[in-house]
């Protein structure tokens, strides 16, 4: 199984500047997980200590938020597509 994934810029630095990279997962937590393996440090940019999404980040599988599926633990299938993004906010 291979899922494409698009990174934001803000966690680049966790994927050594790529904008895409390619994992595996039957889940988004399994594809996060695998992807953490190839860029150690990656969940801890994705993940607060509280163990939830950061709050500034929305996850994508093939244009739907996967909060309107079944969040981290959203079914995936060869030749997905998730794009994770980044909200930039001013308080």
């Amino acid at each position: 199984m291979s899922i494409r994934v698009k990174i934001p810029a803000a966690l680049r630095d966790a994927t050594n500047g790529e904008a895409e990279v390619y994992g595996n997962g039957s889940s988004i937590t399994n594809l996060l997980s695998d992807l953490n393996t190839k860029y150690p440090g990656l969940m801890d940019a994705v993940y607060e200590d509280s163990g939830r999404l950061q709050r500034f980040l929305t996850i994508f599988v093939n244009d739907t938020n996967i909060q309107t599926l079944q969040s981290e633990r959203t079914q995936l299938e060869d030749g997905d597509v998730v794009m994770i993004t980044s909200a930039i906010t001013s308080d």
